[in-house]
């Protein structure tokens, strides 16, 4: 099944992130992505695809029911209400040829890889691209997390789930806050220069955004946290001391 939908948004931060949190709610990927950069607004024109039969009115109205979207269309002279699903050949989990097939793969060394993505970016497109390849990658890793019951609090997921998951790659303190990111593959720190203090302040990549998809797409993929957020409010890349992960749940 495929879908072309155009999108045109006001150009405030995180809208194409809301769109694949909301697509993966309609069991829909998003496929292709290209933005249009005008004077006040944006357009996104994108390729989302399922397996399942998606009622194009439903789509839309998710789309405009997101905070800075103007308008939603269905590409099209006469869109079909209801798209039909065409077959597609079923795919065992981390197995392909995509790039996040190939970062679940690598897991945990996976550092490198999301680097050299990220340097390949234009920068307008890196966080929501950044973000989105992390929820891909825990969507292919899914069968490989640590099993819990149907029904589990937040605080079970971080703890049972979310911390052996990622400390394979970062160390982790958990605290009333939220979860504190003390260091990790992505928010590596510039040598200290003669004089004992950091030059250029933290290297790595430009916020956690790889790291903030994969933990988003970790609630998705957990019953009774699929409606729940994560967002990072802290970041050392900006000069703080950790990277902090806020959870909400809707």
């Amino acid at each position: 099944m495929r879908i072309e939908i155009n999108i045109t948004a006001d150009k405030s931060p995180g809208v194409l992130a809301k769109v694949i949190v909301a697509l993966r709610r309609l069991s829909l990927n998003l496929a292709q992505q290209q933005m249009t950069e005008y004077d006040d607004t944006r357009l996104l024109e994108l390729v989302v695809q399922g397996a399942q039969e998606v009622n194009t009115d439903t789509l839309v109205a998710t789309m405009l029911g997101i905070s800075g979207i103007e308008q939603a269309v269905i590409v099209g002279n006469e869109a079909p209400k209801v798209v039909q699903p065409v077959e597609e050949q079923p795919q065992t989990p981390i197995q392909g040829d995509s790039l996040a097939v190939e970062i679940a793969n690598a897991f945990p060394n996976i550092g490198d890889l999301v680097t050299n993505q990220l340097e390949s970016l234009k920068p307008e497109l890196a966080v929501e691209s950044m973000f989105a390849l992390g929820m891909e990658v825990a969507q292919l890793r899914k069968d490989k997390f640590v099993a819990l019951p149907t029904q589990v609090t937040l605080d079970t997921f971080i703890r049972d789930r979310l911390i052996p998951d990622i400390q394979a790659f970062s160390k982790l303190e958990v605290g009333d806050e939220g979860l504190k990111v003390l260091s990790s593959v992505f928010s590596k720190t510039k040598k200290a220069s003669g004089f004992g203090f950091q030059l250029g302040g933290p290297d790595g990549l430009a916020k956690c955004d790889f790291l903030s998809g994969y933990i988003q797409g970790m609630l998705e993929a957990t019953p009774s946290m699929e409606y729940s957020h994560v967002e990072e409010t802290m970041c050392r890349k900006e000069g703080q001391p950790y990277c902090l992960f806020e959870f909400e749940q809707n």
